[in-house]
């Protein structure tokens, strides 16, 4: 039986698991992310080797390694380079660390591209040719597939559209600038903003856990019916939609599909987010399916075996 492992490097969650040449997932493991990137690190390589040992001791053979991560990085060299929503991941050789410690070539790919070629490939959407993946998570990310090839910049970077501005002169953004999609609607700033309004005293529902997450924000909206979460929640998916609305007219795609941690709320994130990104598309994208992606919590593990399982093919090294 021959596999992929496939690593999922997260600012919330470290997860690894062996992928199939169909895409079926076994040996799964998850932990949550250590908030001290040196311990994180060694965490991750402890995760890969008892996933590879779990999956030869079925005799299980592994081919070879996908690492799934967010940018930036550099694809080609291997390296993390200081992802906002990892601190102190610093020029961090992931690919050779792996290898060494598996005994299998790897790759490393931004999260998002890594999605959208696993969405592209197996399951629901394979064949679909332009397909834009926005995920909604820890960070904000994208992947792009057009005319059934992922767009991958000079340096592997593109796409970075949570780093595109939907309120000009707005919040700071860890990147650096103001305004960015991710500074308002990413997990962790949903989170931030609701406990900004807690500390105002303006929020009594919301302050009942501690410390607040995006699905609290959601949970008070939807079953509480705070009206300070309401408004929060309600202006969150408009601004998504928003962003949404911006990668319809850019690329004029066939499907755009979310997902991530966020879009866990269901049918209560995608509606208003289909509706209102609808609402601001070009009238030749109002049609456009706005989904969220197919078992979101393992969506980057399968896109981390398509890139694993690419290695192979020696499409993308």
């Amino acid at each position: 039986m021959l596999g992929t492992l496939c690593v999922d490097i997260g600012g919330t969650k470290l997860a690894a698991a062996v992928c199939d040449g169909e895409g079926a997932l076994s040996h799964v493991f998850a932990v949550d992310t250590p908030a001290d990137a040196t311990a994180a690190q060694r965490v991750l390589l402890d995760l890969c080797e008892v996933t590879a040992d779990e999956f030869r001791s079925t005799g299980g053979t592994l081919a070879s390694a996908g690492i799934a991560c967010g940018g930036p990085l550099d694809v080609h060299a291997g390296v993390i380079l200081s992802p906002p929503n990892l601190p102190g991941w610093d020029e961090v050789h992931v690919r050779a660390a792996v290898e060494s410690r598996i005994g299998v070539r790897a790759a490393l790919r931004n999260d998002a591209d890594a999605v959208v070629l696993g969405a592209t490939r197996w399951g629901r959407y394979a064949g679909v040719r332009n397909v834009v993946y926005l995920t909604i998570s820890s960070g904000i990310g994208a992947g792009v597939v057009m005319d059934g090839r992922l767009i991958t910049g000079r340096s592997g970077n593109s796409s970075e559209l949570g780093h595109t501005v939907l309120v000009v002169g707005g919040r700071l953004c860890a990147c650096g600038r103001s305004g960015c999609a991710e500074a308002y609607v990413s997990g962790h700033s949903i989170a931030r903003r609701a406990e900004e309004l807690i500390s105002a005293g303006v929020a009594p529902t919301l302050g009942r856990g501690a410390p607040i997450t995006a699905k609290d924000v959601y949970l008070a909206s939807s079953q509480d019916r705070d009206p300070v979460a309401v408004r929060l929640w309600d202006e969150s998916t408009r601004l998504i939609g928003e962003l949404v609305a911006n990668a319809l007219n850019t690329f004029e795609p066939d499907l755009v599909l979310l997902g991530g941690g966020v879009t866990l709320a269901g049918e209560q994130f995608i509606e208003p987010v289909r509706a209102a990104a609808h609402d601001a598309a070009l009238p030749g994208n109002r049609q456009t399916p706005v989904c969220i992606i197919q078992r979101p919590d393992r969506a980057a593990l399968i896109g981390a075996g398509a890139v694993g399982i690419a290695l192979i093919d020696q499409e993308y090294r």
